[in-house]
């Protein structure tokens, strides 16, 4: 095992991990079923068990952004904060890295969308522990979601919908518990974690060429959804590992630390 794996926190890349793929989950549901408009339509011309999968990825799908919240929470807490100095030091290698490679990144993809004509872009234990109250929580959310796309008003719970956080905070608790029964995975998780970023940016481009070669195959399938996640975030992978060989790219271009 290399050094910078054993200097981590593995429950914390395992939260990235998880994080990572609910996000890049999102982008491929709403390219396999309609989650914005003709919900009601939908719903009612697909079979109950595809609903029951769309709804199931549909609201992991957006647990993502709150565990890398949780997770940008709990790297602040040790951190010391005692005077300016430290506030500058803080900003100077933490926020100016991460707008610099966002705002490379929101260039990069405002010129593949124009130049293919797609539109602008916008700026421990179970018992009741956290596992079952996270389970609880998921598969209230989900019966919701699942009674809403049946009703005619389109509506699709968000980041704002009370539960999620909460469900996001069992799961991510319940991560931190557990994770060290993932320890021969450590390797490949931390890998995983430190390109987490990366493949966000990445995986949207790929994803949007995927769809366009896709076409209408597989639409409200788990099959489409199945290709377009595992091709996206696969083939994001492979390129970062390719194009990290570059010092640049690696620091700018993915934020690899």
């Amino acid at each position: 095992m290399d050094l910078s794996a054993k200097k981590r926190t593995l429950y914390l890349d395992v939260a990235r991990v998880a994080a990572i793929v609910s996000i890049s989950l999102n982008h491929a549901v709403n390219r396999t079923f309609q989650n914005y408009q003709g919900q009601q339509e939908e719903f009612l011309a697909i079979p109950l068990a595809s609903s029951v999968v769309k709804v199931l990825f549909t609201i992991f799908s957006k647990l993502g952004v709150p565990l890398f919240l949780m997770i940008s929470g709990a790297l602040l807490l040790n951190k010391r904060m005692d005077g300016p100095e430290d506030v500058k030091k803080f900003y100077k290698h933490n926020l100016l890295p991460l707008l610099i490679t966002a705002e490379i990144w929101y260039a990069i993809m405002y010129w593949c969308r124009l130049i293919a004509g797609v539109g602008d872009l916008s700026l421990s234990q179970i018992g009741l522990g956290p596992a079952l109250l996270a389970l609880i929580t998921f598969a209230g959310i989900c019966g919701y979601q699942l009674f809403a796309y049946a009703q005619p008003l389109d509506y699709l719970v968000d980041y704002n919908f009370p539960l999620l956080p909460v469900c996001a905070a069992f799961l991510f608790e319940w991560i931190r518990r557990k994770s060290h029964r993932l320890q021969r995975f450590r390797r490949p998780i931390c890998y995983i974690a430190r390109i987490s970023l990366g493949i966000y940016f990445v995986h949207i481009l790929v994803m949007t060429g995927m769809s366009w070669v896709l076409g209408d195959w597989g639409r409200t399938t788990l099959w489409r959804l199945l290709v377009l996640e595992a091709g996206s975030v696969g083939l994001s992978v492979a390129a970062i590992a390719l194009m990290s060989r570059s010092r640049l790219a690696r620091k700018y271009l993915f934020l690899i630390k």
